[in-house]
């Protein structure tokens, strides 16, 4: 069981009498607990009576899907059949109600036992939970999570842990291969690492489709589709509605209206278990832009900053470099006018605007008919700053009559509306996006960097891909068959050099 579930359920039974000890546990463990077969156990975990355990009646699990001993043993060696949690994680409920405690003041000190044999205190009612006291909520939304005392989890949107804290949970891969030939260093880990791990998978898929069945390369950035296997579908279908809404609900988005992967578009015939099988989604919804929307790249670049500089990088070949420019003291709020700065952010800030509505660490997507660039209903206090959801999605230093300016947007809007699909295809459009692939390509088969001598075949091979739709396969001819590949790959032993006085 949870150690939440088990504190209350000990609390309950304070006070009693030692000969009843047991017995007022066994009923507190009934009221605030109950038993259930996760889906880490049991492969048919959604049946009424599941009974397909791991190993047991479900005889062939894939090889890739391995659960740590402690989540398969109790701590006597024996085999863990079910798992006790609080009552309310148990629950399967869809919807819930709004919980409103009635307190809006912290009470004062007291040694007197909390009614209802409360832990700790109700919390306090917000102004948004006193307005909509009683009303539906649903129960896959953070919001649902924070605020309905009769929402369930339901554990398929749960993490297993064997322990305390980040224990292990899986064995899976701690470094990823080099090559074919190379072993996978499979260790016990946690599950907070688990889907992680394989966002990092689902960006390898995604390429191999992309070179294996020669598509247009600029799908790299402008694509809907991915592969996904059981672990994603179970993230992309149920955890992550998780990471939607908290601050979003002042401004009236209850669930993510505008995922950047929809939930409805996951296949439905994958479990969590389903390792090594992985499908094709076509299309995963009209804000989807290939790598730019994947979780993989948009928790390593958690700010539009950094992710905008992910693209100058990778794709143009750029790098950002105020050369000697002197920094100097300014309040000015605009770095794209900022002495010394204004160098490097008047590309890199129109180009972060791109990700304004996508936040921070994190795979939300704040659609503009609720989010507008500008806030009007945002507005300062008596002290001049900005309060709650507004200060944290909204800039106070580019405040005007119009409100305050969505974060990461001031320097183009108009990026700011068009999201990460706009960079993508914008970004595609430049003729340093072939340039840079050529390069990089080139430079790997040629085994060195491309210097001045090679501006002739870059040209040429970058016009070639170009011509041909943008497919690898193309590049990659012109590479092999050109001049500079043959002296790159020339083994043949050169003859010595000769030494000066020597006889011939």
């Amino acid at each position: 069981m949870s150690h939440a579930g088990r504190d209350r359920a000990r609390r309950a039974t304070d006070g009693g009498g030692a000969g009843h000890a047991e017995e007022d546990l066994e009923a507190a463990l009934d009221t605030y607990t109950a038993t259930v077969k996760p889906w880490w156990l049991y492969r048919d975990y959604t049946s009424e009576h599941p009974s397909q355990r791991y190993n047991q009646g479900w005889a062939h699990p894939d090889p890739q899907y391995r659960p740590v001993d402690a989540l398969l043993k109790d701590s006597n060696g024996k085999p863990t059949m079910e798992v006790r949690v609080c009552r309310e994680e148990a629950r399967e409920a869809p919807t819930g109600h709004v919980y409103a405690s009635g307190r809006t003041k912290p009470p004062p000190p007291s040694s007197t036992p909390l009614p209802g044999r409360r832990v700790k205190q109700a919390p306090l009612d917000t102004p948004y939970v006193t307005k909509h006291k009683g009303e539906a909520i649903a129960c896959d939304t953070r919001e649902g999570l924070s605020m309905a005392a009769d929402c369930g989890r339901g554990l398929e949107r749960c993490n297993p842990n064997s322990g305390n804290g980040d224990t292990p949970a899986f064995q899976y891969p701690n470094h990823l291969p080099l090559g074919p030939d190379e072993p996978l260093d499979s260790a016990a880990q946690s599950a907070l690492h688990w889907y992680p791990y394989w966002w990092s998978r689902e960006a390898v898929h995604y390429l191999g489709y992309l070179f294996a069945e020669d598509r247009d390369f600029r799908e790299v950035l402008t694509g809907k589709s991915t592969w996904v296997n059981g672990p994603l579908a179970q993230f992309y279908k149920t955890v992550q509605r998780g990471s939607c809404c908290g601050l979003e609900v002042t401004f009236g988005m209850h669930t993510e209206t505008e995922p950047l992967f929809d939930p409805a578009r996951v296949p439905g015939d994958l479990l969590p278990h389903d390792v090594d099988r992985w499908e094709l989604v076509p299309d995963r919804g009209p804000h989807a832009a290939g790598i730019l929307t994947m979780p993989m790249y948009l928790e390593k670049y958690a700010s539009p900053r950094a992710r905008a500089t992910a693209i100058y990088n990778d794709f143009l070949c750029k790098s950002f470099s105020a050369g000697q420019a002197d920094l100097t003291l300014s309040d000015e709020p605009d770095l794209t006018r900022r002495p010394g700065c204004q160098a490097c952010h008047a590309t890199l800030e129109p180009l972060a605007a791109y990700f304004a509505r996508v936040e921070p660490a994190s795979f939300v997507y704040l659609p503009e008919s609720l989010f507008p660039v500008k806030a009007g209903t945002c507005k300062k206090d008596k002290a001049g700053k900005l309060n709650g959801a507004c200060n944290a999605l909204y800039d106070l230093a580019f405040y005007d009559d119009k409100g305050p300016t969505l974060r990461s947007a001031y320097a183009s809007p108009a990026h700011a509306n068009a999201g990460p699909l706009g960079a993508a295809t914008d970004v595609t459009r430049l003729p340093e996006f072939a340039s840079c692939a050529v390069q990089r390509v080139a430079s790997s088969f040629l085994g060195r960097a491309t210097t001045a001598d090679d501006a002739r075949l870059l040209q040429s091979l970058s016009q070639s891909f170009v011509r041909s739709g943008y497919r690898m396969r193309s590049l990659v001819r012109g590479v092999v068959l050109s001049d500079e590949y043959r002296r790159a790959n020339d083994d043949r032993a050169e003859p010595p050099a000769s030494v000066p006085g020597a006889r011939e």
